[in-house]
């Protein structure tokens, strides 16, 4: 993606979601090794968060999948 995509929940975010096959196909064949340093600048304040935890966002959300993702971004990003 380029740096001036919209990465707000309005356009890019709602656009990914729209097609779930292709969601789950990107992440299972997302390439961690090539994370820029400003992605990875991006998401560290999330990280710090301590809502930022699987258990934590599934019962605050009642949605397993919520915390299945959070799983994947804490596990891409170490």
């Amino acid at each position: 993606k380029s740096p001036s995509a919209d990465l707000t929940w309005q356009k890019g975010a709602k656009r990914q979601m729209a097609n779930i096959e292709r969601f789950i196909e990107e992440l299972m064949s997302f390439d961690d090794n090539q994370l820029p340093e400003a992605t990875l600048a991006l998401v560290e304040p999330y990280l710090k968060k301590p809502s930022f935890e699987p258990d934590t966002l599934e019962r605050k959300t009642g949605n397993a999948a919520c915390g299945s993702l959070c799983k994947w971004v804490r596990g891409v990003v170490r």
